[in-house]
């Protein structure tokens, strides 16, 4: 069965597509299921930050992106609802400190329809900003913006 995964402190963390989130340890090869998802969907472990498991889910070619964080600490999941405006995506964490992240948390794009009759984006500027971790994961979008002196790579 095919999974995504990441590794984060002696741990690997992977879903199948059966939706099954698991951890590998390590230290002991041990493995344990952290939460069983709906198997319609396919999912991509986005990253392991601040003690959460981030997931972005796909549902279809006509469905929005959502994306989910479970919480190594709590053993709890919760849906991530902060997206970015047009080309829906989950506000990106760039770097963090103790206390925020960095994040890319919009864009403003230009749609034109292409000589095939579909719609393409490109995008003219990105926002980003700072936000703290428990606004970030309480899906408040409380961001201090960051003038930036040229683009991230």
């Amino acid at each position: 069965t095919k999974t995504t995964g990441v590794y984060d402190q002696n741990s690997i963390y992977e879903i199948n597509n059966d939706g099954e989130l698991y951890q590998i340890s390590l230290t002991d090869g041990s493995d344990k299921i952290l939460e069983q998802f709906p198997s319609d969907m396919e999912y991509t472990i986005g990253e392991v930050v601040d003690n959460h498991i981030i997931l972005d889910v796909f549902g279809g070619i006509t469905s929005e992106p959502k994306a989910y964080s479970y919480d190594l600490q709590t053993n709890t999941t919760n849906e991530i609802t902060l997206m970015t405006s047009e080309i829906k995506q989950r506000v990106k964490i760039l770097g963090e400190n103790e206390a925020y992240f960095f994040v890319y948390y919009d864009h403003d794009e230009e749609k034109e329809i292409s000589w095939a009759g579909t719609e393409q984006y490109h995008i003219q500027k990105y926002y980003y900003g700072l936000i703290t971790k428990k606004d970030y994961w309480n899906n408040n979008a409380t961001y201090i913006p960051v003038k930036m002196i040229s683009l991230p790579l």
